[in-house]
C-alpha cells in the first residue's frame, strides 16, 4: 500500500517521547470508530475514535507486493452485547473496514496525520461463547480477496436447486466422475 508519512511524524518517531494509537473504522449501518488507546483520539480528517476496553486483539497486519488477499482478525469481547447485536442484526459481510496508526505526543495530541495501515472489507465473523467468557472475532481482508475467488456454479444439486428448485438433473452428478466436455473439440 503506497503511502507517504508526514515529516513531523518521521521526526516524532525518531525521538524518544511518542505514543502510538491504532484507529479502526467499521462501516456498519452506523459507523463504529474505536481505538486501542486509553482516551478518545480525534483527527481533524477522520473524526473521533473512542477507546474500547472490549478490544482484545488487533491481529497482525502484513503487507506484500504480490496480488494476494491479506487477512487478519480483530477480536472483541462479547460481554458488550452491542457488538454481537450489530453483527447479527444486518448483513455485515462486505462492509468496509479501515485502520490507521496515529502518533501522539505526551499530551495525547496527534502529530501530523494518521497513516493508513489497512483498507479492506469484512469477510466473516464468529461468536464464541463459553461458560467463562465471550469473544467476537471479525475477519477482514483486502480487496484482493475476491481476486482469488473462483466464480461460477457448482455441479451439485444444491447449486442447481438454488436457481431451479424442482430440477433433479444434478442429483447424481457426484457419482459421475468422467470429465464433461463443453463446446467444440
Amino acid at each position: 500500500m503506497g503511502r507517504s508519512i508526514n515529516s513531523s511524524v518521521k521526526t516524532a518517531l525518531a525521538g524518544d517521547s511518542f505514543r502510538l494509537a491504532n484507529l479502526m473504522r467499521f462501516d456498519f449501518s452506523s459507523v463504529l470508530r474505536i481505538t486501542d488507546y486509553g482516551t478518545s483520539v480525534t483527527s481533524v480528517t477522520l473524526g473521533t475514535f473512542n477507546p474500547s476496553s472490549h478490544l482484545l486483539d488487533f491481529g497482525g497486519i502484513s503487507e506484500t507486493s504480490s496480488l494476494k488477499g491479506n487477512k487478519f482478525s480483530i477480536t472483541l469481547s462479547g460481554v458488550d452485547q452491542s457488538y454481537v447485536s450489530i453483527l447479527l442484526s444486518d448483513n455485515q459481510i462486505g462492509r468496509r473496514f479501515q485502520a490507521w496508526r496515529a502518533v501522539l505526543d505526551v499530551n495525547d495530541v496527534i502529530i501530523g496525520q494518521p497513516f493508513m495501515v489497512f483498507d479492506g472489507i469484512i469477510v466473516g465473523f464468529s461468536i464464541a461463547d463459553s461458560g467463562t467468557d465471550s469473544k467476537v472475532s471479525v475477519e477482514v481482508a483486502s480487496h484482493w480477496t475476491d481476486f482469488e475467488k473462483t466464480s461460477g456454479r457448482k455441479t451439485n444439486s444444491n447449486s442447481q436447486n438454488a436457481f431451479f428448485p424442482n430440477d433433479r438433473g444434478m442429483d447424481f452428478s457426484s457419482t459421475t466422475v468422467k470429465e464433461i466436455k463443453w463446446g467444440r473439440k
